[in-house]
Order: structure tokens, then C-alpha cells, then sequence
């Protein structure tokens, strides 16, 4: 399904580096399981490492979507 959705260049430029940091997140959790030592995760440490992988993954491969349907020049100029 996709939607049509307007989105000013600012708000294009935090959700772009937003999901960067997402998937940072994800990665820092994946180093130091303790971050989820009093969380609902039922889940071995080597199934923990399999769902921050997965979740890094989702969100690096958004960040790539939404950069390809950017258009042409979308990041020139942008200090």
C-alpha cells in the first residue's frame, strides 16, 4: 500500500536522520543487552542480537527507500 503524503524539506531532513539514529539505537542495544535487563523481552541474548539485526536492518533499509525517492538535488546546498 503506498500513501501520498506532503512532507515540508525540514521535516523530510528529520525523518531521513531520524531513522539513522533509529537504527544507531538499535545498534547500541545490540552491544549492551543490559539496556533491556527490566524489559518484556523474553529472549535468549542470542535471539536478542537476532531482533536488533532485524530492526537495524528495517531501518536502514527505510532511510535507503526514502532516499531514493527523493528527487534529483534533493541534498545540494544542505550544510
Amino acid at each position: 500500500m503506498s500513501y501520498d503524503l506532503s512532507f515540508s524539506r525540514e521535516e523530510v531532513e528529520t525523518l531521513y536522520y531520524s531513522l539513522a539514529q533509529a537504527e544507531m539505537m538499535w545498534r547500541r542495544r545490540s552491544h549492551n543487552p543490559a539496556i533491556d535487563s527490566e524489559s518484556t523481552y523474553a529472549e535468549s541474548p542470542e535471539e536478542f542480537e537476532v531482533t536488533c539485526r532485524a530492526e537495524m536492518k528495517r531501518y536502514r533499509m527505510m532511510q535507503k527507500q526514502l532516499e531514493a525517492r527523493l528527487p534529483v538535488g534533493f541534498w545540494d546546498g544542505v550544510e
